[in-house]
């Protein structure tokens, strides 16, 4: 059993080494695609009034509303999460996929020991009826 993890740990690690070099250049370009488009409106437009700091204004009936600023702000954060979920999919998907053939691998092995056994059972069955 130990030989079967081994070489699933090792295959593991070799798609995790294979695939983290990609990932993290995605990372890197939505990371640069999501600053630009952050900052694109700002460096277009002549009112510098957006480079100052949000305010959040109340309005006479008492709800709290978001400035323009602050709400393109959550949207910088939002779009910072998303590679990182993504990044999380892939890992929890490769890890389902690697503990499935795991899991898959003692279970058939299980198996042959119990099929094993019963025809050896049949077996000793089988001779004590023939004498």
């Amino acid at each position: 059993m130990k030989p079967q993890l081994l070489k699933l740990l090792t295959v593991g690690l070799i798609t995790l080494a294979v695939f983290s070099p990609a990932l993290l250049v995605w990372w890197r370009i939505w990371h640069y695609h999501s600053e630009l488009m952050d900052f694109q409106p700002v460096v277009l437009s002549s009112d510098r009034a957006a480079l100052h700091m949000a305010t959040i204004a109340m309005p006479s009936d008492g709800r709290l509303s978001l400035s323009d600023a602050d709400k393109s702000s959550i949207k910088a954060v939002a779009l910072a999460l998303v590679p990182l979920a993504f990044l999380s999919f892939i890992i929890a998907v490769s890890s389902g996929f690697w503990v499935g053939l795991w899991l898959s691998d003692r279970h058939q092995t299980r198996r042959t020991i119990t099929l094993k056994q019963q025809i050896a059972t049949l077996e000793r069955l089988w001779q004590q009826s023939i004498y």
